[in-house]
């Protein structure tokens, strides 16, 4: 399992329209007009990064662009169509404000649609949303075990060890948490949103997943989280960290086994000494020279 993650410097002045236009030269025209239909030129940066981070990953698997299909699911998840390797890569795309992320994984599985999700979020509420409306919202996609961790007012239960009430900080971390993990499952298994959340349900106090109420066996789970520069797009209550807006996110990935794995990283700011990998716009787009399938 590997994860590159790109952190977009909106606030910087580096993304003038030179660099854009040149970024754009650099997929295929079926992409460039897909990114072009975008209305705000922040979404269309993000969907170009994507882009630009997949071809990356191709061309360090000596994957010959000429050659380069890509497929869709029903849900629009990308994968490989051709050329086959062997063994598989799968791949998934993320993106949340300033952060767009590409995990990736080599090995037995199914199809290279599946078995591997990434889900990245900046911990932020929206709009003018309390924690108490944020989770009414969510209420339907939540397991009433998710509930009863999340409530602030909790009901006494000697079959769990729930900790004190939490901060506002604290809960909406743990939220997120949940949420960023049924994404990346999901996403992994190349599902679109018609998908009940309820049905997946992460106990964050012993690290434990289950799908319809079974152990989630075969499947690992990476949690990791980061802080960037604020960015300020748009979000209101973000979480801060030592000045740096926080942004956390989940990896879900097939191992097969009995076992169900939960795995968390250190927070690090900027995302240094972590196990991912930090990638600059500059990079991506330097090592993109002509146009290809993706």
């Amino acid at each position: 399992m590997e994860l590159w993650l790109v952190n977009i410097p909106f606030q910087s002045g580096v993304l003038t329209d030179q660099l854009y236009e040149r970024a754009l030269r650099c997929v295929s025209v079926e992409s460039q007009n897909k990114i072009k239909r975008f209305y705000r030129r922040q979404d269309a940066w993000r969907s170009l990064i994507g882009r630009l981070l997949i071809r990356t990953l191709l061309e360090e698997c000596d994957v010959p662009s000429h050659s380069v299909v890509l497929g869709a699911t029903a849900a629009g998840k990308l994968y490989l169509a051709s050329p086959r390797l062997t063994p598989y890569l799968a791949f998934n795309i993320t993106h949340d404000s300033s952060l767009v992320g590409m995990s990736y994984n080599r090995g037995d599985i199914k199809s290279d649609a599946e078995k591997v999700g990434v889900d990245v979020m900046k911990v932020a509420l929206p709009g003018n949303e309390t924690i108490s409306s944020f989770l009414e919202i969510l209420r339907d996609q939540l397991s009433p075990l998710e509930r009863s961790l999340l409530a602030p007012i909790r009901p006494y239960s000697s079959s769990l060890s729930l900790p004190l009430p939490a901060t506002d900080d604290e809960s909406l971390s743990r939220i997120f948490w949940i949420w960023t993990l049924k994404e990346a499952y999901t996403k992994a298994l190349g599902i679109g949103l018609g998908f009940d959340f309820s049905r997946v349900e992460f106990n964050f106090l012993r690290d434990e997943v289950k799908v319809d109420g079974v152990l989630a066996r075969g499947w690992e789970f990476r949690l990791f989280s980061l802080g960037l520069p604020p960015d300020n797009e748009g979000r209101t209550k973000a979480v801060t960290k030592d000045g740096l807006d926080l942004y956390q996110g989940v990896v879900a990935t097939w191992i097969g086994g009995d076992e169900c794995r939960v795995t968390r990283t250190q927070y690090a700011a900027n995302g240094e000494n972590q196990w991912y990998k930090m990638v600059t716009v500059q990079d991506i787009i330097g090592r993109a020279t002509a146009p290809d399938a993706t």
